[in-house]
């Protein structure tokens, strides 16, 4: 059933999913159509060769080579975890120039224009109905003249004029107005969609770069216009009452609307702030002026003409819509317009904000992301672009609106609206300069430098870091240097730093616990008492300073299983650990001595024993004075010097135990230098495994690793990855609904730094929730093991998915990009997987590599057969490989190479053509610029050479084909062996080339050279060349030749193990030619085998009209060749054969 598979492949590479009776159908068509065509057995027993087997056509041409990424990636690595994040681990900034903010959900805006598609009568006399006047003359009496019949004729109901603002705060919007334009034309709603434009200053309407209007020039006074607004309504002509006075006179012929592209907590900042209430209308069509209105709460009703206020989204567009097809009473946000002008402002105060108060009241009215986008901005001089590619690199998404509330913060001034520069109010630079941390002005400055490297702003200035700001950039550094390097050339020993011993964090923030602790020793309570709590909560430095202030009370002081002090005093006894080891607790207990003998607990979870502490994690303002006060004293201790405190706070994510802040401290301070501290941490957590298990170290440790990598919530997931046993929930207690605890987040990553990659075979057995929390630590891994983390992960949809999700918000996707791309060009890549991928590639990654990843998509289509798709993916890659620029040519050029051979197996071989002069075009621009871009020429030239060749265009694929040649040879002289491969296939092709004008001397000469240089490199292609000669030899008169050629390509079929039909046809050339060099027997026999080996082929798919076809004509040849060795009864014997296949047997 191979056929018919490549039929279903063939069909669904045109984007048609056959059903099981489409296809049962069209297989009994084409044998209909093969059967109409004359019965193949009333022709004679001449030469009929089994074409297109021994054709001399060339193959495909090989695909053209992919540039070079733009950064070689390390090759993989064992697994390994980088101690701080890297200089060059920075976000990804791909985008040449800023993403235009554009009309997202196309398809929900154009649905919402369904109610107004409707149809009304057109004047006019009508159109013919042809059924009724071919009634009426049927019905009239010969003789009598009748008249034809008209039906009215209908039109669409209405048109649409867009006003679009051309203020300067518009400049943003501009590509999303004209994106609903576009649609509105789409939808085929309107009769007609035409485009004003409204000067953002003087309010002045005019048509789109044309001369000015009145307007009253846009009414429709037969009330068939629907007029829609798009503008943000912050210009001068809103606050002047010029726009609210042509929306004043639009709105009493028809209906009108504003679509705000700022989002709608910010239209109460606009000259047009919005109402909610109820909206109705009480006939379809009808004007604003008729409109009826009623405010929520019980507001006062607004006067004049009310204008519904809409978001740019479907489901805001579709409740105005219905309303104006008649539809019910909407809710509705209005605006209210009149034709009189605006009360004029109040006497200007005297008073004026300080830069200072500017951005105080920014920040209190303005999101977070907009107060930190506004930061950034004052590092440079503020240009438009530069903030859209600054507000991209920050956050993802990238919501304009964030941009909007900076531009309209009143912290910037116009300078030159049309070219988007803009300039801070004075010393408003200096007051947010002062907002940013010292870590955020470095990173501030990274963003800026990254940004300079790839953009040039309009009218070609650069992007650069103001003088201003690069000052306080350098005293920045310094700082962090100061914490980063430590100052004493012989810094103490670091294993125990955070060892609670050595005390050298100051001791805070468990003062009750401490003096509950004290009032309990020193009471008359029970002797025995319990500090509980998890992992790092400081259960071990609580009791440290508890036996400090016993001590210098006389308490005597034991940890448990070690000697007693000799004295009379009161004693005190540690057990720590005592959930893991009861009986050190029992044993503690049996003491006996003179005076008072209290036994202290410690344990991450409860025992059987009272609990005077439970400790719980710190509380926020804590985190951060702890962060403070570590920072300072593990500074001293490496330095031995007092310094100021560190800069900048805690980040929540390490975690709001004193453990995890100590390391974070120690990481801010240390940098690189924190590993033996981590790794002093991470022995002792494998030593207290030690204590609860018989596991060989190996596995043991794999397990401690397992436990903290992926969490577990229930005991049923800890054993699917562990296997059975509680010792690990006894070592890592949950807390709330989780089975096993974690631990700080440096503190796990150095315990699966210490497994290794065995960790990662364990990803296909997690749950969702435990494979998400893995992920989030390996991608923050070093870079070399971005490629086994992704290996292990990229067999699963959902792992390959959430892999890209997490390395997305750590900053790390693009360490990701080149394995998720092997992925999808992988053709044993399943196709959830490389559906999950190429939806994470589109939504997380930028440009650049959402184009590469469509480009690997593209190729990895081609091969499936799914040509259609393929040829979808192709285009957008070129779209968007052309939206971002010049700079990615070399990329676009590859794509458009991509397309022409996709568009070519479509059958759309004009296009095809076009495409691939178009790819030809610009690799040889680059390779005038760049030599080494002339490998990329010549393969597109073979390219364009087979294009042409598909056309019939001999003339153009021998021009290019000679072209591509001279290019091949001259590559091969200077680099040999490199492209000797593609050297002979482009030799083969343009033998056979010549062949097609019958220059069988030249066609044989080419396949020569074609042959020799195949001969050590690839033998299927020197099948390829081998027959070509052979059939050039045939057609120059030397069939001895010819057989020789002919008998090498069978035998270098049989070396490749085929028995196909390329190997029936190649033993059927070669009968032909032997038959030709007097050799009858010998061309029997071979014919015998080839004939032999149809039949084989035909058994298993009796459906293949193509290989019944095949048969017949070689029995026919067979019969002749037995004719002329005078063997009659072989002859009918043969003749037989072809008969009955002839006749469907």
């Amino acid at each position: 059933m191979s056929s018919l598979n490549d039929i279903i492949r063939a069909l669904r590479g045109a984007g048609i999913e056959p059903t099981a009776q489409e296809l049962a159908e069209s297989l009994w068509l084409a044998a209909q159509i093969a059967s109409a065509g004359g019965d193949p057995s009333e022709a004679g027993p001449g030469p009929l060769r089994p074409a297109p087997a021994t054709r001399a056509e060339p193959p495909p041409p090989p695909p053209v080579r992919p540039p070079e990424p733009a950064r070689a990636e390390p090759p993989p690595g064992e697994l390994e975890l980088e101690a701080s994040l890297p200089a060059d681990s920075r976000a990804d900034f791909p985008a040449m120039k800023p993403r235009p903010v554009r009309l997202e959900e196309r398809l929900p805006f154009q649905r919402a224009l369904r109610p107004l598609l409707r149809r009304v009568p057109a004047p006019g006399l009508g159109v013919l109905d042809e059924e009724e006047t071919a009634s009426l003359a049927a019905e009239m009496p010969p003789g009598v003249r009748w008249l034809p019949v008209l039906r009215p004729a209908a039109e669409l109901w209405l048109d649409a004029v867009v006003v679009i603002d051309q203020g300067d705060s518009m400049l943003m919007w501009q590509d999303l107005a004209t994106d609903v334009v576009g649609a509105l034309r789409e939808s085929g709603a309107f009769r007609q969609v035409a485009r004003y434009r409204m000067d953002g200053a003087s309010g002045e309407i005019g048509e789109w770069g044309g001369r000015a209007l009145t307007p009253w020039r846009l009414v429709d006074q037969g009330n068939r216009r629907l007029t829609i607004v798009v503008s943000d309504c912050v210009g001068p002509a809103w606050r002047s009452g010029a726009a609210g006075n042509a929306l004043h006179t639009w709105g009493r012929h028809g209906p009108v609307a504003i679509l705000q592209p700022l989002p709608e907590r910010l239209w109460a900042r606009t000259a047009a702030p919005a109402v909610a209430g109820t909206l109705s209308a009480p006939h379809p069509g009808a004007p604003n002026r008729s409109l009826t209105f009623t405010a929520f709460g019980g507001r006062d009703q607004p006067w004049g003409t009310v204008v519904p206020v809409l978001q740019i989204d479907g489901a805001w567009l579709r409740r105005w819509t219905g309303l104006v097809a008649g539809g019910p009473p909407i809710t509705a946000a209005v605006t209210t317009v009149t034709s009189l002008p605006p009360e004029p402002p109040l006497p200007a105060r005297a008073y004026r904000p300080s830069p200072e108060q500017r951005v105080r009241y920014f920040r209190a009215a303005a999101s977070d992301e907009a107060f930190r986008l506004a930061r950034y901005t004052a590092m440079a001089e503020p240009h438009l672009d530069m903030m859209r590619l600054v507000h991209q690199a920050l956050f993802r998404p990238a919501h304009p609106a964030h941009l909007a509330e900076v531009l309209l913060s009143g912290l910037l001034r116009v300078e030159d609206g049309k070219r988007g520069r803009y300039r801070f109010v004075d010393g408003v630079p200096e007051a947010l300069l002062s907002a940013l941390s010292v870590s955020e002005t470095i990173h501030a400055a990274r963003v800026l430098d990254d940004i300079a490297g790839l953009a040039r702003l309009d009218g070609g200035s650069e992007v650069a870091v103001a003088p201003l700001a690069r000052h306080r950039v350098t005293m920045a550094h310094t700082q962090m240097q100061r914490w980063v390097e430590p100052a004493s050339p012989h810094p103490p020993a670091r294993e125990g730093l955070l060892d609670p011993a050595n005390a050298v964090v100051r001791f805070g923030f468990r003062e009750p616990e401490l003096t509950e602790l004290f009032d309990w020793a020193e009471g008359s309570g029970p002797a025995t008492t319990t500090i509980v709590g998890l992992a790092g909560t400081g259960k071990t430095r609580l009791a440290r300073e508890l036996t400090a202030r016993l001590r210098a009370r006389g308490w005597l002081v034991a940890e448990a299983g070690a000697p007693v002090p000799a004295g009379d005093g009161d004693l005190l006894v540690l057990v720590d650990q005592a959930d893991l080891d009861p009986g050190r607790l029992t044993a503690a207990e049996s003491i006996e001595r003179p005076g008072r003998v209290r036994v202290l607990a410690l344990a991450r979870t409860s025992v059987d024993r009272p609990v005077v502490v439970r400790l719980r994690a710190l509380a926020g303002p804590e985190r951060q004075v702890f962060y403070v006060h570590a920072v300072e004293d593990l500074d001293r201790a490496l330095t031995g010097e007092d310094r100021p405190p560190a800069p900048g706070g805690h980040s929540d994510e390490y975690g709001d135990t004193p453990l995890a802040i100590s390391l974070a401290a120690l990481r801010a301070v240390a940098g690189q230098g924190a590993h033996p501290a981590l790794e002093a941490l991470a022995e002792r957590e494998l030593r207290l495994a030690e204590r609860l298990t018989d596991i060989e170290p190996p596995q043991r440790d794999l397990a401690v690793a397992a436990a903290q990598l992926f969490g577990a919530a229930t005991a049923a997931e800890a054993e699917s990855l562990v296997g059975p046993g509680d010792w690990l929930h006894r070592l890592y207690p949950g807390d709330g609904d989780e089975y096993w605890g974690l631990l700080p987040e440096p503190l796990r990553e150095q315990l699966v730094r210490l497994a290794g990659p065995a960790l990662l075979e364990m990803l296909p057995r997690a749950t969702e929730a435990q494979a998400i929390r893995a992920l989030r630590l390996l991608v923050r891994l070093s870079r070399e093991a971005a490629g086994p983390v992704w290996a292990a992960a990229a067999r699963d949809p959902f792992l390959a998915g959430s892999i890209l999700v997490e390395a997305s918000r750590a900053a790390r996707l693009i360490d990701f990009v080149e394995p998720a791309l092997e992925t999808v060009t992988d053709p044993d890549t399943p196709d959830a997987v490389l559906l999950a991928v190429m939806a994470g590639m589109s939504e997380l990654a930028g440009d650049v590599v959402r184009a590469r990843a469509l480009t690997a998509y593209a190729q990895r289509l081609d091969r499936e057969g799914r040509w259609a798709d393929g040829l979808a993916a192709a285009t957008e890659a070129i779209g968007l490989l052309q939206w971002l620029g010049p700079e990615y040519a070399e990329q676009e050029a590859y794509a458009r190479t991509q397309q022409a051979g996709l568009l070519s197996r479509l059958g759309r071989l004009t296009e095809a053509g076009e495409a691939a002069r178009e790819a030809t075009n610009r690799y040889r621009q680059f390779a005038v610029a760049d030599p080494r871009h002339r490998a990329g020429l010549a393969d597109a030239l073979l390219l364009e050479t087979a294009t042409a060749r598909a056309r019939d265009q001999r003339d153009l694929a021998l021009k290019a084909g000679a072209e591509a040649v001279e290019l091949y040879e001259r590559l091969d002289a200077e680099d040999p062996g490199r492209h000797r491969l593609r050297l002979a296939y482009a030799c083969c092709a343009h033998g056979m080339d010549l062949g097609e004008y019958r220059s069988d001397s030249a066609a044989l000469d080419w396949l020569d050279r074609a042959a020799r240089l195949y001969r050590d490199i690839d033998v299927s292609g020197l099948a390829t060349a081998q027959a070509g000669r052979g059939e050039f030899l045939t057609r120059l008169g030397r069939p001895a030749e010819a057989a020789e050629a002919y008998a090498e390509v069978v035998a270098l079929h049989r070396r490749l193990g085929r028995r196909d039909r390329s190997l029936a046809g190649a033993l059927t050339a070669q009968a032909e030619a032997t038959a030709a060099a007097g050799r009858l027997d010998e061309a029997a026999g071979l014919l015998v085998e080839a004939n032999g080996l149809r039949f084989q082929l035909y058994t298993d798919d009796s459906m293949d009209v193509g290989l019944r076809k095949e048969l017949i004509a070689g029995y026919r040849l067979l019969a002749g060749v037995h004719q002329r060795r005078g063997d009659q009864a072989a002859r009918l014997e043969a003749q037989t054969a072809a008969n009955l296949f002839s006749r469907g047997g």
